[in-house]
């Protein structure tokens, strides 16, 4: 860091490449210098994975919905309190 006598201000001196970059493009006020790569097929990639994730995670949730419903009254309480659901979770003889 340097510091101006005439301004009295101070002046960072990056490193020269991606630090200094990155200096720059986040100081320039009108935004014209951010030109990034948007990794299209990444992220299509990506975005079908983790929905590929989310349709196991919604199809096991179902099914433990369904086991739910099955259950006692005194068993569904752990559905609508967390201190119950905790206890139970913690359990030793819980099969999930």
């Amino acid at each position: 860091m340097l510091r101006s006598v005439e301004d009295n201000e101070f002046k960072i001196i990056y490193v020269k490449g991606y630090p200094s970059l990155a200096a720059f493009i986040s100081s320039d006020r009108d935004k014209i210098t951010a030109i990034y790569r948007r990794f299209d097929q990444l992220s299509a990639r990506n975005l079908l994975y983790l929905q590929s994730d989310l349709v196991e995670l919604e199809a096991r949730q179902g099914k433990y919905d369904a086991e739910d419903r099955q259950r006692t009254t005194g068993e569904k309480a752990s559905s609508r309190d967390w201190e119950i659901l905790m206890n139970k979770a913690s359990e030793s003889n819980n099969t999930h």
